[in-house]
């Protein structure tokens, strides 16, 4: 029986090397090429989202809210507000105004045109609805302690994000919405 203990390499031991280096060499490269994606700008983050998202139509941008090493990005698609449909991405801040895909994070509806969602220490809040003006926080801390924030609303589509690190026990949260008038909305 016939063994195969050798796998037709060169013997000239320089010709190995420079056989290794050149397989290693476009390895390097390729997996280069393969590897994540770096974003400059807002529009690049949402092009990422929408990829993310499988959409086929435009995404336009919320806002964005920052913490630490962290961005998220919202937007939303549709073109009549009774079709609108948001979207969230996290970005990873890297060197010099570059980000890096991180995740998708999941908007919670609590309103007409409104979203939040759980995000590092906090809350972030999305309102696209044109009639709120302010909206107000009530944080109901463990021991019937309360802590009311207003906010005002005055452009649309309105982002911000509650940071709650500084509570250090449990709390509920009520959010509501009033327009210009000082009626409640939602």
């Amino acid at each position: 029986m016939k063994s195969y203990n050798h796998l037709f390499l060169p013997k000239d031991k320089e010709l190995l090397r420079a056989i290794i280096f050149v397989i290693t060499f476009g390895l390097v490269i390729i997996l280069t090429a393969c590897g994540d994606t770096v974003i400059k700008n807002n529009k690049e983050m949402l092009d990422i989202v929408k990829e993310k998202e499988k959409l086929s139509v435009d995404i336009k941008e919320c806002g964005t809210v920052v913490d630490s090493d962290k961005v998220l990005i919202v937007g939303m698609t549709g073109e009549q507000e009774q079709t609108y449909n948001y979207y969230a991405g996290q970005f990873l801040i890297e060197n010099d105004g570059e980000y890096q895909f991180d995740k998708m994070v999941k908007l919670n509806e609590i309103g007409w045109q409104i979203r939040q969602c759980k995000w590092q220490n906090g809350y972030v809040i999305v309102c696209n609805n044109s009639e709120v003006s302010k909206v107000q926080v009530t944080i109901m801390k463990k021991g019937n302690e309360e802590q009311v924030e207003l906010f005002d609303v005055e452009n649309v589509p309105w982002i911000h994000y509650l940071d709650m690190s500084d509570i250090k026990v449990d709390y509920d949260i009520q959010y509501i919405f009033f327009d210009s008038n000082g009626e409640k909305v939602w």
